[in-house]
Parts: structure tokens; C-alpha cells; sequence
């Protein structure tokens, strides 16, 4: 497989799916590592019971963004 379409992938099914861009630096890294090894549900649901937030989904939303970022990554 072409690196590029590597990427693309990991884009589109990761970074992107968990909303990466948005989370602060260093969080968004660890989520996105954690996401290609356990799934993108299971990394969602952790980082939302780490910022407060209740972990009925695994949907990173934007309060959880927002929590996020008031913590100390």
C-alpha cells in the first residue's frame, strides 16, 4: 500500500473521526495513539472519564473538547 494511502486512512479513521485538530497538544496525539491500538470507541470513552465527562458514549463532542482543554494535558 502507497504511504500516502497509509495516511489517508489514518486520517479519515483516527485523527479526524476523534476530532484531534481540536483537542490540545500532546492530548490529541495520546487519543489518536490510542484510538489506532484499542479503537476509536474505546479512546473516546477513556478520555471523556478523564475530563469529567460521562462515559455512556464514546462520541469526543464538543464539551469534551472544551474539558479538555482546561486540564493539564
Amino acid at each position: 500500500m502507497p504511504l500516502t494511502v497509509a495516511r489517508d486512512i489514518y486520517r479519515r479513521r483516527d485523527w479526524d473521526a476523534q476530532h484531534a485538530d481540536e483537542l490540545p497538544a500532546g492530548v490529541d496525539y495520546s487519543t489518536f495513539d490510542y484510538g489506532v491500538n484499542s479503537g476509536i470507541g474505546r479512546s473516546g470513552e477513556v478520555l471523556r472519564r478523564l475530563v469529567g465527562q460521562p462515559a455512556d458514549t464514546s462520541a469526543i463532542t464538543p464539551d469534551v473538547i472544551a474539558a479538555a482543554r482546561k486540564r493539564d494535558p
